[in-house]
Formats: structure tokens, C-alpha cells, sequence
């Protein structure tokens, strides 16, 4: 009972760190760290990694103006204000533009330094803010993209996502991919992609593995698979129908993508992911009834229904209780399931008048 007791406490303990967001100052620590590193490391390689003792003073100096400058920038451009787990291409941009300007403000200072001495000296080399700038864009970015990585993989395992398998390998299943991954509520974790041709087999796409579709009950099995979303442009009604059977063998529940061309024209709507449905295996429209010329046919008459407590018999009955008959005649040859299918009559529509006959009627007799 304690075991129990101290893993619901981890499993509450390590949701509440994933909800958590890392303070601004925080951010902004970690921002002037880089660029303290940033500026040092460029100096280091500007000297072949030995800074001579009479430039060690020029070295602190210019340092600490790099810093201080920086982190001003970045300050008043509150790029510590961004939530890291959610840093999106458009934030890596703007690190870049503002590294740079502030890149180029360095420049303006150390070019009105040289025209202000007297020894027209410059105090910082060119090469070593360039060094710099390069080193701290990429560090900053490093750390952003390595952040959202590790909160990815701590929130999966955190909320429990259902391991889940993409059908496909071309530009849709990509974008279907990237757009959960994307999606803080998405409630799935990809463990697999499937694919029918021989060429991309033992081979990763987005970092994931990618396994024929022969392997498919391997798949559900080795992952515990819940979920299958079919994401390809072009796939047979057999073949499909083959995926779902399987699928289904297993529990797994299968979902297709909706409006492909809106996908690949990037148009992305995870709304349009939705539960496979009959007309989708059937490839075809659904037919549509006149439900007004049945219940003209029906309304008021004396209904004779043969093989009524069959799959498709029985289902007939349910729905023509709902176009108010006179009276329904249930004809089948089996006493049980004609006595079930009673029972649940009886309960769902007592009102209506209902006649069960135990006959074969191809018996002329």
C-alpha cells in the first residue's frame, strides 16, 4: 500500500514540475552565462587558445563590455520572456535579429573608439565579435531547441500519451507528425511509421522507425500501440480495409486524415483528423435514404420481418420501430436469439405491437 502511495506521489510531483514554467530571470541568467561564455571562448580562439599575459587586461575589459551591452539588449528585448517549451521557429528568428543588432552595436562602439584614440587602434577585433556572434546564436538556440526536447519526452511520460503509429511516409505524414508534436494538448506519442515499400525499411524519418506493413501486429505488439493514424495520399480499398482488420484484431482504434489536399497545401487543421468511417473502407458516398418515402411506406402497417434475430434482421427491426408501424411480425428459426432480441424489445419499445414467430420459412409445411 506505501509503494502505491509513494508512486501516485512521484506521478503527482512530476506533473506539477511539467505544468511549471521557468522563471524570467531565470531565462535571462542563462542568456548572460552564454554570452559571458560566447565572448571568452571567441577570445580564446582568436589567441590559439593562449592569451598572452600583456593582452589579459584588453581581454576583461572587452569582455565585460560585450556582456554588459549584450545583456542590455536582451533585456529590452525580452527575449527572457519567452516560455522555452513552446519556442517556435519565429522565436529562433528573433534571436538571431537581435544578436545581431546587438552584433552590430559592438561594431559602432569599437569603430567610434578608433577614431576617439589616438593610436587609431581597434580595441576589439572584427573576426572576434563575429566569433561571438556565431557562438551565441548558436548556443542560445542549442539550448532553447534541447529544453523543449527534454520537456517533450518528460510531458509524454508524464500525461500517459498512447503510443500511436503513422501509415506513411510521404509529405502528409510528415506534416500530420509535426503538428501534433507541436500541439501542447496532443494526446499522442509516435513510436512508428508504416510504410509498404521495401526501400525505406530499417530506416528513421523524424527520428522515428520505419516498418513494413507486414510487420504491423509486430508493431502493436512491441509498442503497445493505441492508436493508428493513416496519413498517405493514396492507398487502396483493400489494403485499407487490411490495416483496419488488423487494427481492430487488436484494439486498436484507427484514424484517418480528412481534406488531404488542404494538408499539403499547408493548410493544417487538426480538427481534420478524425475516426475512420465506413464510407472511407467502402470508398464511395454514403447512401443517403428518403426518410420521408419510408415512413410513408411504413407508418400505420403490418410489417413482416424473416430472419429477424439475425445481425442484420435484428438491426432492421430497431430502426423500423422508428417509422411507427402497426404491428411488426418477427419470423426467425432460432428460439434463443429470438428470445433475446425479445427481451431488448421489450425494454425499448414496450409500446409497440410485436409478434414472434419460431418457423424456418422455407418449410412449406
Amino acid at each position: 500500500m506505501n509503494q502505491y502511495l509513494f508512486t501516485d506521489y512521484l506521478m503527482g510531483l512530476r506533473a506539477r514540475l511539467a505544468s511549471r514554467i521557468a522563471p524570467s530571470w531565470m531565462v535571462f541568467c542563462m542568456d548572460v552565462t552564454i554570452v559571458t561564455f560566447s565572448i571568452l571562448l571567441a577570445f580564446v580562439l582568436r589567441y590559439n587558445f593562449e592569451i598572452p599575459v600583456e593582452n589579459a587586461q584588453k581581454v576583461v575589459i572587452v569582455s565585460s563590455i560585450v556582456i554588459f551591452v549584450k545583456s542590455l539588449i536582451f533585456y529590452f528585448a525580452r527575449l527572457h520572456t519567452n516560455i522555452i517549451r513552446y519556442t517556435s521557429v519565429r522565436d529562433l528568428f528573433r534571436i538571431i535579429s537581435v544578436a545581431l543588432f546587438a552584433s552590430l552595436v559592438l561594431c559602432c562602439l569599437d569603430g567610434i573608439y578608433y577614431f576617439l584614440s589616438v593610436d587609431k587602434y581597434y580595441y576589439a577585433r572584427f573576426s572576434v565579435l563575429v566569433v561571438d556572434f556565431f557562438i551565441t546564436v548558436s548556443a542560445m538556440i542549442f539550448t532553447r531547441m534541447l529544453v523543449k526536447l527534454l520537456y517533450s519526452e518528460w510531458h509524454a511520460n508524464v500525461n500517459g500519451k498512447v503510443n500511436t503509429v503513422i501509415f506513411g511516409t510521404e509529405e502528409l505524414a510528415v506534416s500530420v507528425k509535426r503538428a501534433l508534436d507541436l500541439d501542447p494538448e496532443s494526446s499522442y506519442k509516435f513510436v512508428a511509421f508504416i510504410d509498404t515499400g521495401e526501400h525505406t525499411q530499417n530506416k528513421k524519418l523524424e527520428g522515428v522507425e520505419i516498418y513494413h506493413y507486414k510487420k504491423l501486429d509486430f508493431v502493436i505488439k512491441k509498442y503497445g500501440v493505441k492508436t493508428l493514424i493513416i496519413a498517405r495520399t493514396q492507398i487502396s480499398s483493400a489494403l485499407k480495409n487490411l490495416v483496419v482488420e488488423k487494427c481492430l484484431k487488436h484494439g486498436v482504434k484507427v484514424m484517418s486524415v480528412s481534406d488531404v489536399k488542404s494538408w499539403l497545401n499547408g493548410g493544417v487543421d487538426l480538427r481534420k483528423i478524425r475516426n475512420i468511417r465506413i464510407e472511407d473502407l467502402l470508398e464511395r458516398d454514403p447512401i443517403t435514404l428518403d426518410v420521408t418515402e419510408i415512413r410513408k411506406q411504413l407508418n400505420n402497417k403490418t410489417i413482416l420481418i424473416t430472419g429477424a434475430a439475425g445481425s442484420i434482421g435484428s438491426e432492421i427491426v430497431r430502426q423500423i420501430c422508428n417509422f411507427n408501424p402497426y404491428k411488426i411480425i418477427l419470423l426467425d428459426q432460432g428460439e434463443t436469439p429470438l428470445h433475446n432480441l425479445e427481451l431488448e424489445l421489450s425494454e425499448k419499445a414496450p409500446d409497440f405491437k410485436i409478434e414472434y414467430m419460431l418457423g424456418d420459412i422455407t418449410n412449406p409445411t
